[in-house]
């Protein structure tokens, strides 16, 4: 769970780092109304006429490892025939960004909804 500094929803700072991503522009503020923070803030948007997931939290409260671990785990899933959400390179080709804002930095990543 993160402290509870965190735990505000901020549409700003969610659209400053799916500039990182393709998206829709369209739709993408009642989208943002549904966001769910709690170890991580989680906000779908459109793209393509599919939903995705910006998934981000604050540096210091979670690490990259953490992320390479869980996006080894979706690749082993996948591997093995398993219907899960896949995580969506940015447009510099990376899993994860990085972004600066001013109330710190954030890891962020964006997957696709997941089948069925």
């Amino acid at each position: 769970m993160l402290p509870l500094k965190y735990m505000q929803k901020n549409p700003l700072l969610a659209k400053a780092i799916l500039e990182n991503w393709d998206h829709d522009t369209d739709g993408l503020d009642e989208a943002f109304q549904s966001c769910r923070i709690s170890a991580n803030a989680v906000c779908p948007f459109p793209c393509g006429g599919k939903t995705r997931f910006l998934r981000f939290a604050p540096e210091q409260e979670k690490g990259d490892q953490n992320w390479r671990a869980e996006f080894a785990f979706l690749e082993y899933l996948q591997k093995n025939g398993f219907p899960c959400s896949r995580p969506v390179p940015s447009k510099n080709g990376r899993l994860m960004e990085s972004v600066a804002s001013d109330s710190g930095a954030y890891l962020a990543a964006v997957f696709e909804q997941a089948p069925g």
